[in-house]
């Protein structure tokens, strides 16, 4: 700002002196006004200081004549005192920035003048979303998508300064790229080159408000009576003068929370784990808790051999995350116990797997009869859980929720979101939804935003892309800040049902990057769902592993957000069973089985399709698999599951194809908009009708919509359907765009046979195994494929993981054996 308003004014023809104030020349009197050229001379009679302010005096010509100062706090003293006395002499204004928190008469280093002159201040408050959006798109020279510009403005706070620095290190560092002549990022925007940003932005704090922020950090949002107890009240009102935490009132409470984000992403990810441990003792000695110090203090992780030290570290943090939410929300309960503050802790313990007795004791002790009525539906909502999850009573759930709804007249109505939302996942659609989760316009936003987000539940079960779209933009239109997790998890199926594979992925990737950069278990197992989902689709399990393991060694899976813990655990088993690894799928299965809950009406929340491959594995026949599986997926389809059910029904006709079948499919399946089903469904009349035209046609949309390994064997069924009718013409054209196809995907997984018995390799670590056959070390291979070592040393070990294999001959061997078979 200032630099602008120095090139306007010296456009206008006014002098303009600029210094610059650097704390680190404090103790060197005015060597700022030298740097900026106000040069002494050399006549050693005449004081350092009257002769530099002379040179500044001189350097002020006329009326048109101005001072600017930046970092007016980093000023020394004396530097200071010569501008004021020259500012009075020859009457030039005066413009600098300074940090909030100084009062007008203090000097920078906060001594107390004796007297003010007329100013005028500026706050230079956070940018808005579309402000800083414009800005960016300026910066960038394209426009900047959605989802990318959302994370920019939450985690910089609207900060312009700290949010540039994040994406110059973005684009560094490539967590952003542009894609089709959009920026976008499919990653975590948090960097370790933001540090030193982030410690100047900490610059004027002190030793105690620095350590002080760190604490708020590490507890997260808290009440202010809360923050007094752990820190100073002096320091709580300083910190927020320096506009470094906010104080917001949400029903009746007044939180404390930490801004920017960026800050929390910091003290989060800082190496010192004995700091972080000194600091926890604090909190816990303040808070009057020493004997639930345990559970705060993050324990040793002990991390698969295939995690990567970033992944050992998340994998950590969310733990610490976990029970450091619970310790504070169980001491905030403590000091006041009311449903608002039962609420957090309520929350806490169902994501820790509390047991009854805990549950018990919070529900026995908490009062709500003067808690408000938004509160009052929210407990029940938590209650409705806790029936759920401690009692497998869905019924009574439900029953509790339509009581919430009848006593509260203004936000009961987000009760009946939540009663839709369980209905959907243990039942089934509700056939009366629409009108029960109308939204008028007089509604409070957070019942609006509960009920949008309840329909996007039941119509993407449905299949009804297009609608779930409209109530995903509504809730977007309504309050970015009031989108939760849910809407944006259901986002990726939303993407995915209207046939956009790759911008769920990326959605899905870049949302678990930043639940884990945010240290938000639950959102983080949710997207970790969605992403996994995307990518087994496609057939890349490897990669859909290393997400899955992640979450999972979080610890047990909890059964929230609803759907994801039998996803999580459904996919696992299906990308252990592809892999080859029986023993890890049979693990995997067996938990799901476990699980108390009905098949989910979301792809890949259903047992069959790991259960298909299953008794694939076990020696089945492909018909009696696809029988078991189309049977399952109808039984989904009649309770409204029509997303999970339809995908079932294709993918039993993918392994054994029936005309009866095929017939039912197109009547059922065509009542399901979007991209993706249409494709899958084009695909297999085309395979059941030896149509090599419609193969060929129908091969990029089974790309777009993330089945490349489908159109990979489109295009060669295309082709020997070509040639067996003597069209060379025609299959030579085919056979290119097939080359073309596999060119395309080169550094893609994916799977051509998702039902074969064998384990499958993809068309990569085919040519890498058959160079490791001819002796080709990895960097020959490398070389000759124009490919990283790295890459290399990946499919190798994804080649052993599926083979079952350790060596480079035990690979060689196994694949000539399944070549030959």
């Amino acid at each position: 700002m200032l630099d602008e308003l120095r090139q306007r004014l010296e456009r206008r023809g006014w002098t303009i002196v600029t210094v610059q104030g650097v704390a680190s020349l404090r103790t060197h009197p005015v060597l700022p006004l030298r740097l900026a050229g106000a040069t002494a001379g050399t006549e050693s009679a005449v004081p350092l200081i009257e002769r530099t302010a002379r040179a500044l005096h001189d350097m002020l010509p006329g009326a048109k004549s101005a001072i600017l100062i930046d970092d007016w706090d980093d000023l020394d003293e004396t530097t200071w005192g010569l501008i004021e006395s020259t500012r009075r002499s020859a009457g030039v204004p005066i413009v600098l920035s300074r940090l909030a928190g100084l009062q007008a008469r203090h000097t920078p280093t906060g001594l107390n003048a004796t007297a003010a002159e007329p100013s005028f201040v500026v706050d230079t408050g956070p940018l808005t979303y579309f402000e800083l959006e414009a800005i960016l798109q300026q910066r960038l020279e394209a426009p900047v998508s959605a989802a990318a510009a959302s994370r920019i403005y939450e985690r910089s706070g609207g900060i312009i300064g700290l949010a540039l620095s994040m994406v110059e290190a973005a684009v560094h560092e490539h967590r952003i790229h542009r894609e089709n002549g959009v920026w976008v990022t499919n990653r975590e925007m948090w960097s370790p080159t933001l540090r030193g940003v982030i410690e100047t932005h900490l610059e004027p704090l002190s030793v105690q408000e620095r350590e002080a922020l760190e604490v708020l950090a590490l507890v997260g949002v808290v009440e202010l009576r809360t923050a007094k107890d752990l820190i100073d009240t002096a320091v709580i009102e300083q910190l927020e003068a320096f506009g470094m935490i906010q104080l917001q009132t949400v029903n009746s409470r007044q939180l404390v929370t930490v801004m920017p984000p960026l800050i929390v992403d910091m003290f989060h990810h800082s190496p010192l784990a004995a700091r972080r441990e000194r600091l926890t003792e604090r909190i816990a000695q303040r808070l009057g808790m020493s004997e639930l110090l345990h559970p705060l203090v993050p324990a040793a992780t002990s991390a698969a051999s295939t995690f990567s030290a970033s992944e050992a570290v998340a994998v950590r943090m969310l733990k610490e995350h976990n029970r450091s939410r619970r310790f504070v929300a169980e001491a905030e309960w403590q000091r006041e116990k009311s449903a608002s503050t039962a609420l957090p802790l309520l929350g806490a313990m169902l994501a820790d797997l509390a047991s009854r007795r805990e549950f018990e004791k919070v529900l026995a002790e908490t009062p709500t009869e003067r808690d408000d009525e938004f509160t009052k539906v929210e407990y029940a909502v938590a209650l409705a859980a806790w029936r759920i999850y401690m009692d497998d009573d869905v019924a009574g759930a439900l029953e509790d929720l339509r009581q919430a709804e009848a006593d509260n007249p203004r936000y009961g109505r987000g009760a009946a979101g939540w009663a839709a939302i369980i209905s959907t996942y243990f039942y089934a659609t509700p056939p009366e939804f629409a009108d029960r989760l109308e939204v008028h316009d007089d509604l409070p936003v957070s019942v609006k935003t509960q009920l949008w987000g309840s329909q996007m539940i039941v119509l993407l079960a449905l299949g009804r892309f297009s609608d779930a779209r409209r109530a995903y933009d509504s809730i977007r239109r309504s309050d970015k800040t009031a989108i939760g997790s849910l809407p944006n998890i259901l986002h990726t199926l939303l993407l995915l049902g209207e046939g956009d594979h790759a911008a769920a992925l990326a959605w899905a990737r870049s949302s678990f990057d930043e639940a884990q950069g945010s240290f938000d278990a639950e959102a983080a197992r949710g997207y970790a769902y969605g992403a996994a989902l995307c990518l087994t689709l496609q057939g890349d399990y490897g990669a859909a592993e290393q997400i899955l393991t992640t979450v999972l060694s979080v610890g047990e899976l909890p059964r929230f957000p609803l759907g994801s813990q039998l996803g999580i655990l459904t996919l696992r088993t299906i990308g252990a069973l592809r892999s080859g690894r029986l023993q890890t799928a049979e693990r995997y299965a067996r938990a799901a089985d476990e699980l108390p809950v009905p098949d989910g009406p979301f792809p890949g929340q259903s047992r069959a399709w790991s259960a298909a491959l299953n008794e694939l594995a076990g020696g089945k026949s492909l018909q009696d698999c696809s029988d078991e599986l189309w049977r399952d997926s109808l039984t989904l389809w009649e309770r409204g599951a029509r997303f999970g059910g339809a995908l079932g029904m294709l993918f039993a006709l993918e392994m054994h194809m029936t005309s009866e079948r095929l017939a039912t499919a197109n009547a059922y399946v065509g009542e399901i908009d979007g991209k993706f089903f249409p494709a899958f469904l084009q695909y297999l009349n085309a395979r059941h009708l030896d149509d090599a035209d419609a193969l060929v046609a129908i091969a990029p949309d089974l790309r777009t919509t993330g089945q490349p390994g489908l159109a990979v064997r489109a295009l060669t069924e295309a082709t020997d359907l070509y040639r067996a009718r003597g069209d060379e013409s025609a299959a030579e054209r085919a056979q290119r765009s097939l080359q073309r196809l596999r060119d395309a995907l080169s550094e893609v997984e994916y799977d051509t046979n998702r039902f074969a018995i064998n384990p499958q390799l993809t068309a990569r670590e085919l040519e890498i195994a058959q160079f490791v056959s001819a002796g080709m070390t990895n960097q020959q291979i490398a070389t000759r494929l124009v490919l990283s070592v790295r890459t290399v040393e990946s499919h190798l070990l994804r080649m052993s993981r599926k083979l079952g294999v350790r060596t480079r001959h035990d690979i060689a061997a196994q694949v000539e054996q399944l070549s030959a078979e």
